[in-house]
């Protein structure tokens, strides 16, 4: 025996609601807004038919697409929207029966996803190391004597030269090396005794000089007047015959940078998005965050910025964005974030 076909009067001509009931799908993950309808249909089985996407939920004949079911236990809801039927079986006599489903596009949230997997970058610490050759050099020298613009007889070398003591000899060493202009501290041998107008004969043995001429391993140095030296009696008691110098030359320098991708693990999340679509392949997804091997001032992020990041408990994108269908034309986005760590 059968049930009777009428229900409160209707022959099940059009889709018909029976009852129904509503779900809170995301309700654990803190999501109290979005619902789910689910309408128990019946229907002549000759007049079953599935609806078209972008329909609502609602009855107001003013609204576009209003598709909600004849009956429904529900408020009209203009943001749920058609997503399929369900279970849709054999009512026996003549009569289909299926489950009207409508949804809410899902709120945008994060849950939480425990601890991920994610190459961090290192940081940049840059080491530079330079090598050096020191070269000995010996003066021999072949002439000597105190220069002065003024006529005295202590005048040997001319005035341009400039004023001072000077020192011409042949020089033993790698001259290459060398420069016009070069400065050096000198020992001289045997330490100079010269006179001076106001004290008497005073040595020294050893001064700064600086180069004023180089033919081949014939060079000139000249050292400033020596302490209370008089221009006029500027000859040496003794004869000074080498000096002995040295020049330290930079022979190579290297730079090492050190900091690499390390894997850590971070505390993480997954952001879910939705979007109501009819062709998934146009939406836009993102990508994962790709950070430099090691950090420094002139990377992206700088090191200073990272550590705002970090400071400010950000999240970096762990993984390609995905997308998958939800429900009906309704299409989830998920992406894993991880937050900065140092």
């Amino acid at each position: 025996m059968s049930l009777p076909s009428t229900v409160t009067g209707t022959a099940f001509s059009i889709a018909t609601c029976t009852g129904g009931y509503m779900s809170f799908p995301f309700r654990d993950n803190g999501d109290t807004i979005t619902k789910i309808y689910y309408h128990e249909m019946k229907v002549l089985t000759a007049a079953y038919a599935p609806l078209e996407d972008f329909n609502y939920m609602t009855a107001n004949v003013g609204f576009p697409n209003q598709q909600k079911p004849i009956r429904s236990p529900f408020a009209d809801d203009s943001n749920a929207y058609y997503v399929g039927d369900q279970s849709v079986s054999n009512g026996g006599d003549g009569f289909t029966t299926f489950i009207r489903v409508f949804a809410n596009i899902p709120q945008t949230r994060y849950d939480p996803t425990g601890l991920y997997a994610f190459d961090f970058s290192g940081v940049t610490t840059t080491s530079s190391s330079t090598n050096t050759t020191t070269y000995p050099y010996t003066m021999s020298i072949s002439s000597a004597g105190y220069n002065t613009p003024f006529s005295s007889p202590s005048y040997r070398f001319g005035s341009a030269l400039g004023s001072g003591n000077i020192f011409v000899g042949s020089v033993s060493g790698d001259t290459t090396k060398l420069a016009v202009g070069d400065a050096f501290t000198v020992t001289v041998t045997p330490t100079i005794s010269y006179d001076t107008a106001t004290i008497g004969p005073r040595s020294i043995s050893s001064f700064g000089v600086s180069i004023r001429s180089i033919a081949g391993t014939i060079i000139t140095m000249r050292a400033g007047k020596f302490s209370f030296q008089d221009s006029y009696e500027a000859y040496y008691n003794t004869n000074p015959t080498s000096l002995g110098f040295s020049k330290t030359v930079v022979t190579s320098t290297s730079t090492t940078t050190d900091g690499e991708i390390e894997t850590r693990n971070s505390p993480s999340r997954e952001l879910k998005s939705y979007v109501m679509t009819s062709d998934p392949t146009s939406v836009t997804l993102s990508n994962m965050t790709q950070l430099p091997d090691s950090l420094s001032s002139s990377t992206t992020p700088t090191l200073a910025e990272y550590n705002a990041m970090v400071a400010n408990g950000e999240y970096l994108n762990g993984a390609p964005e995905t997308i998958s269908r939800f429900l009906g034309n309704i299409y989830e986005k998920s992406l894993i974030q991880v937050r900065a760590i140092s």
